[in-house]
C-alpha cells in the first residue's frame, strides 16, 4: 500500500486491481466470482 501522500487508493485504483485480480482468477479456473464482487 502507498503511504498516505505518496499516492492515495481511489475506488477507480480498487475497482481495476478488483477486476485484473478477478481476471487472473478466472484465466486459472476459477469461477469468476471474487470477494471484490458487489
Amino acid at each position: 500500500m502507498e503511504p498516505h501522500g505518496g499516492g492515495l487508493w481511489t475506488m477507480e485504483d480498487l475497482d481495476l486491481l478488483a477486476s485484473d485480480l478477478d481476471s487472473s482468477l478466472s484465466g486459472l479456473g476459477g469461477t469468476g466470482s471474487t470477494a471484490f464482487d458487489m
